[in-house]
């Protein structure tokens, strides 16, 4: 990336992402839940309902407050839309990501 000036920067020190979009999260099937995953690191996961007509439950653990965030949805797209959205919303927090990529 070059500034106006000519000069070589990086994408971090201009406050975005390497890669320039939002950070994708990869869900992995374990047997009792939904796991997403940044790399190595477990960001939070989703629950299916532990009986017919019950809710999934979602749960971020890297969140933009430092505590964990835990919520319900009806469908399990939802539940993984939250988790992702908590995640987008911390890497914006901690300047790993800019606001306007989420979309």
């Amino acid at each position: 990336m070059r500034r106006a000036s000519g000069r070589r920067c990086s994408a971090r020190s201009e406050g975005r992402h390497e890669t320039g979009r939002s950070q994708r999260l990869q869900w992995r099937d374990e047997i009792y839940r939904q796991l997403a995953k940044s790399g190595s690191v477990d960001i939070g996961a989703v629950y299916p309902p532990r009986a017919p007509g019950r809710l999934w439950r979602w749960r971020v653990w890297v969140t933009e407050s430092g505590t964990k965030a835990e919520g319900t949805e009806l469908r399990e797209d939802a539940a993984r839309r939250r988790v992702e959205e908590r995640f987008q919303d911390f890497l914006a927090a901690a300047g790993l990501a800019l606001k306007s990529q989420q979309e």
